[in-house]
């Protein structure tokens, strides 16, 4: 049997916990930061926040069924976590443009999750073309 399975795809997944983990933290201090030195009307910090602990959620789910899909080389884990992928996009995409008050540290980070999740949903996809085309032979 050969092993299917992508290297590159799991070392992605692995240190995209890692950074997922700082950016928890950056964004926990970013929050603190922009409530007390920074005009941040309630409702839209409380939004923000919301949106935050959502999308963390989305991103944990989107790299542990990638993962789990890219271990056991099954195809339907890895299509949802590119479903998500999309979603997270989306996510850096408004953390990074469209929240009330945006740092330089913010677009850093920010860019840097949506690298992370590009290059994981290409790894993805052609590890599903992968997966494919042995299952169909």
């Amino acid at each position: 049997l050969k092993m299917l399975s992508s290297l590159p795809l799991e070392i992605s997944l692995h240190f995209n916990w890692w950074f997922l983990f700082g950016y928890i933290v950056a964004y926990c201090v970013l929050f603190i930061y922009k409530a007390t030195t920074l005009y941040y009307p309630n409702v839209s910090l409380a939004w923000d926040i919301v949106l935050m602990v959502f999308f963390v959620l989305i991103e944990a789910l989107r790299i542990s069924f990638s993962s789990r899909g890219n271990k056991t080389e099954n195809i339907d884990p890895l299509l949802k976590g590119i479903i998500l992928g999309s979603f997270s996009i989306v996510s850096y995409s408004y953390f990074l443009k469209l929240q009330t008050w945006i740092l330089h540290i913010e677009v850093i980070i920010n860019s840097l999750g949506m690298g992370f999740v590009g290059v994981e949903m290409l790894l993805s996809i052609s590890t599903v073309f992968r997966f494919y085309t042995q299952v169909s032979r």
